[in-house]
This record gives C-alpha cells, structure tokens and sequence, in this order.
C-alpha cells in the first residue's frame, strides 16, 4: 500500500498539468515577445533551426500538432513534412531542428499547462523545455525548465 500512494499522487500531477491539445495547426506565440515559432527560410532540409520570429502566418510558422497518445504530441512544419526533434537525443542545451519524421522520442513533446492560457513545451527525450529568445531569427533552444515568461507559449488554432 505505501508503494500505490506515491503512484496515485504522481498520475494525479500528471493528469492536472499535461494539456489535452486538439490536433489541428497552430501558430505558436511566445509569452515573452508575442514573436512566433519559425522554420528558418521556410527551408525544407534537415537541421534547419527553429527561431522566433515577428508573425507573418507563412507555412513555416504554422505548425501541425497531433496527439500520438499518453499526453504526447508531434509538432510538424506545415511548410514540409519534417518534425521538431531534439539533435542526437541531446540532453544539453541546444536548438531545436526539424528532422525527417522517425516517431522516436526526441520527436515528442508534452504542453504542461500554466496560468492564463499558457504552456511549456518540454521534450520527452530529455525533460527540457523549449525557450524563446528575446532576438528576432535567433535559435530556439530547449533548457532545464525555469517557468518564466521566455519558457512559455500559447496556441493560436490556425485551422
């Protein structure tokens, strides 16, 4: 019996922080700038950085959400049909890339809800989140969660 509490007390964090997102395509904004989540260029090749950057609705900054069960999430370029992964399964702090599509784990993302309509990003490779930075076309790394406004995004549903 004492080994099933810390059990049910963990599922029950889990289940009140861990979003339920629809799936659908979303621009995703930045707490800290109102600047949006990018593909750089509108490349379409791997390893090309995710950055902030002002909205302009392009492809590139339209992402395809989609649940693949157990709170996780994919998150695909609308632009091509690449994912946000974390490089080499990395657990230091480096920016996130769109790589072709493999399902593996540093391709899946929980949203923990915060306050207000907010949410971080966090990897399920390697527990980080990801962080926007206060530059326009900088890189997008993940980092060791902090829970400040550059740590959190909302989701605008485009369609």
């Amino acid at each position: 019996m004492k080994l099933l509490l810390p059990l049910i007390f963990i599922a029950q964090v889990f289940a009140i922080h861990c979003a339920i997102i629809p799936d659908g395509v979303y621009i995703i904004k930045a707490k800290n700038t109102g600047m949006v989540l990018d593909i750089y260029g509108a490349l379409t090749t791997n390893f090309i950085d995710l950055i902030i950057y002002p909205v302009h609705y392009g492809t590139n900054q339209q992402f395809r959400i989609t649940s693949v069960g157990n709170g996780l999430y994919t998150i695909h370029p609308v632009h091509c049909y690449k994912a946000l992964s974390v490089p080499n399964f990395s657990e230091q702090d480096v920016d996130i890339v769109q790589l072709d599509v493999t399902g593996d784990l540093n391709q899946q993302w929980e949203f923990v809800e915060k306050k207000d309509g907010f949410y971080m990003i966090r990897s399920k490779s390697s527990g980080k989140v990801l962080e926007a930075p206060l530059v326009s076309a900088e890189a997008v790394p993940q980092k060791r969660k902090a829970c400040t406004d550059n740590q959190l995004f909302s989701l605008q549903k485009y369609y």
